[in-house]
Protein backbone atom coordinates (compact mmCIF):
# COMPACT_ATOMS: atom_id res chain seq x y z
CA UNK A 1 0.00 0.00 0.00
CA UNK A 2 1.53 3.12 -0.94
CA UNK A 3 1.53 5.98 1.66
CA UNK A 4 1.87 9.74 0.95
CA UNK A 5 1.49 12.63 3.43
CA UNK A 6 0.99 15.84 0.79
CA UNK A 7 1.29 19.47 1.49
CA UNK A 8 0.29 22.11 -0.64
CA UNK A 9 -0.29 25.63 0.23
CA UNK A 10 -0.18 29.81 -0.76
CA UNK A 11 2.76 31.09 1.30
CA UNK A 12 1.24 33.92 2.60
CA UNK A 13 4.08 36.28 3.59
CA UNK A 14 3.51 39.58 5.61
CA UNK A 15 6.39 42.35 4.85
CA UNK A 16 7.17 45.16 7.26
CA UNK A 17 4.41 48.21 7.57
CA UNK A 18 7.61 50.92 7.47
CA UNK A 19 8.05 50.20 3.81
CA UNK A 20 4.30 50.94 2.42
CA UNK A 21 4.36 54.04 4.72
CA UNK A 22 7.65 54.88 3.14
CA UNK A 23 6.04 54.21 -0.54
CA UNK A 24 3.45 57.03 -0.09
CA UNK A 25 5.83 59.70 0.11
CA UNK A 26 8.29 57.40 -2.32
CA UNK A 27 8.06 59.00 -6.04
CA UNK A 28 9.12 56.08 -8.52
CA UNK A 29 10.42 56.83 -12.18
CA UNK A 30 8.06 56.52 -14.97
CA UNK A 31 10.11 53.81 -16.49
CA UNK A 32 9.26 50.96 -13.43
CA UNK A 33 7.18 48.54 -14.67
CA UNK A 34 4.00 48.16 -12.53
CA UNK A 35 2.87 44.69 -13.74
CA UNK A 36 4.11 40.94 -14.57
CA UNK A 37 1.96 39.10 -16.26
CA UNK A 38 -2.20 39.68 -14.32
CA UNK A 39 0.30 40.74 -11.27
CA UNK A 40 0.68 43.99 -10.42
CA UNK A 41 4.33 44.97 -8.86
CA UNK A 42 3.70 48.12 -6.67
CA UNK A 43 6.33 49.89 -4.77
CA UNK A 44 8.26 48.47 -1.89
CA UNK A 45 8.74 45.53 -4.57
CA UNK A 46 9.66 46.25 -8.10
CA UNK A 47 11.80 44.32 -11.63
CA UNK A 48 14.20 47.54 -12.39
CA UNK A 49 17.29 48.61 -10.24
CA UNK A 50 15.74 52.12 -8.96
CA UNK A 51 12.06 50.52 -8.33
CA UNK A 52 12.46 48.60 -5.42
CA UNK A 53 13.77 49.42 -1.44
CA UNK A 54 16.26 46.67 -1.72
CA UNK A 55 17.11 42.91 -2.92
CA UNK A 56 14.39 41.54 -0.37
CA UNK A 57 11.62 43.28 -2.80
CA UNK A 58 13.10 42.75 -6.04
CA UNK A 59 10.84 40.51 -8.19
CA UNK A 60 12.30 38.82 -11.28
CA UNK A 61 9.69 38.84 -14.51
CA UNK A 62 10.08 35.62 -16.48
CA UNK A 63 8.55 34.90 -19.80
CA UNK A 64 6.68 38.39 -18.91
CA UNK A 65 3.90 36.62 -17.29
CA UNK A 66 5.73 34.98 -14.13
CA UNK A 67 6.65 37.11 -11.22
CA UNK A 68 9.26 35.83 -8.78
CA UNK A 69 10.56 36.96 -5.58
CA UNK A 70 14.06 37.10 -6.34
CA UNK A 71 15.95 36.46 -2.85
CA UNK A 72 13.82 32.89 -2.59
CA UNK A 73 13.42 32.40 -5.63
CA UNK A 74 9.33 31.64 -4.96
CA UNK A 75 6.77 32.41 -8.05
CA UNK A 76 4.41 35.32 -6.64
CA UNK A 77 0.68 34.85 -6.80
CA UNK A 78 -0.11 38.18 -5.55
CA UNK A 79 0.89 41.35 -3.50
CA UNK A 80 -1.51 43.39 -1.36
CA UNK A 81 -0.76 47.10 -0.16
CA UNK A 82 -2.89 47.82 3.54
CA UNK A 83 -5.61 50.55 2.38
CA UNK A 84 -3.78 54.03 2.25
CA UNK A 85 -6.19 54.62 4.96
CA UNK A 86 -5.59 52.29 7.16
CA UNK A 87 -1.87 52.63 6.98
CA UNK A 88 -0.75 53.94 10.19
CA UNK A 89 1.29 52.84 13.73
CA UNK A 90 -2.16 51.72 14.86
CA UNK A 91 -1.84 48.71 11.96
CA UNK A 92 0.83 47.45 14.25
CA UNK A 93 -0.96 46.17 16.51
CA UNK A 94 -4.06 45.28 14.84
CA UNK A 95 -1.76 43.05 11.92
CA UNK A 96 -3.03 45.52 8.87
CA UNK A 97 0.25 44.69 7.19
CA UNK A 98 0.62 44.02 3.04
CA UNK A 99 1.06 40.73 1.96
CA UNK A 100 2.94 39.01 -1.15
CA UNK A 101 1.39 35.27 -1.51
CA UNK A 102 4.33 33.10 -2.71
CA UNK A 103 4.06 29.32 -4.10
CA UNK A 104 5.02 26.61 -2.47
CA UNK A 105 5.82 23.18 -3.76
CA UNK A 106 3.97 19.71 -3.00
CA UNK A 107 5.78 18.75 0.83
CA UNK A 108 5.96 14.81 1.12
CA UNK A 109 7.36 13.98 5.04
CA UNK A 110 6.87 10.52 6.58
CA UNK A 111 5.59 7.97 4.09
CA UNK A 112 8.54 7.36 1.53
CA UNK A 113 9.91 3.19 1.37
CA UNK A 114 12.82 4.20 -0.39
CA UNK A 115 13.79 7.11 2.44
CA UNK A 116 13.45 9.57 -0.67
CA UNK A 117 11.71 12.66 1.07
CA UNK A 118 10.55 15.79 -0.36
CA UNK A 119 10.80 18.28 2.58
CA UNK A 120 10.97 22.17 1.56
CA UNK A 121 10.34 24.85 4.16
CA UNK A 122 10.20 28.45 3.29
CA UNK A 123 12.97 29.93 5.53
CA UNK A 124 12.40 33.10 6.48
CA UNK A 125 15.36 33.97 8.51
CA UNK A 126 17.52 37.32 7.68
CA UNK A 127 14.17 38.48 5.35
CA UNK A 128 11.80 40.98 6.35
CA UNK A 129 9.27 38.01 5.60
CA UNK A 130 6.90 36.62 8.61
CA UNK A 131 4.17 33.92 8.01
CA UNK A 132 0.91 35.29 8.42
CA UNK A 133 -2.57 34.63 10.59
CA UNK A 134 -3.87 33.85 7.08
CA UNK A 135 -2.12 30.85 5.72
CA UNK A 136 -3.40 27.42 5.43
CA UNK A 137 -2.21 24.00 6.03
CA UNK A 138 -3.66 21.32 4.17
CA UNK A 139 -2.50 17.79 4.95
CA UNK A 140 -3.37 13.97 3.96
CA UNK A 141 -2.35 11.18 4.12
CA UNK A 142 -0.90 8.14 6.45
CA UNK A 143 -0.15 9.80 9.62
CA UNK A 144 -1.02 13.19 9.10
CA UNK A 145 -0.32 14.98 11.54
CA UNK A 146 0.10 19.02 12.79
CA UNK A 147 1.70 20.26 15.64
Amino acid sequence: MRCYINCTFTILLSFLLMPILDSKFHTLPSWCQTNCGNINISYPFGIQEGCYLNEWYKITCRNATSPFLFKMDKEVVGISSPNEGSVSFESLSTGSFGSIRVKNPITSVGCSRDGKESDSALNLTGSPFFFGKENTLVAFGCNSRRL
